[in-house]
């Protein structure tokens, strides 16, 4: 497996107590081999993980966060850039 650094986003996300809380996340382009198992962070929301192909972005567009949406064009972005 190899892996090379897409981006920095902060990110918020609500605690069970209400409170509000600022996260610094990074992302990562990624190549593996087999299908290793993903574990969601459920204490932040997180509750189903997949891996994705770059063709199969629109279908989960329909139900994210901005942050991810951003990070999908930057993904389409570099793909574009790659083949110029």
């Amino acid at each position: 497996a190899f892996s090379i650094g897409l981006c920095t986003i902060l990110a918020t996300y609500s605690k069970e107590n209400g409170a509000l809380l600022l996260k610094e996340t990074y992302w990562y382009e990624m190549q593996v081999y087999g299908t290793p198992t993903l574990i969601p962070q459920i204490e932040e929301g997180i509750t189903e993980l997949k891996w994705v192909l770059p063709e199969q972005f629109e279908a989960i567009l329909t139900n994210t966060y901005p942050s991810v949406e951003h990070l999908v064009a930057l993904i389409r972005q570099k793909q574009v850039n790659e083949t110029v």
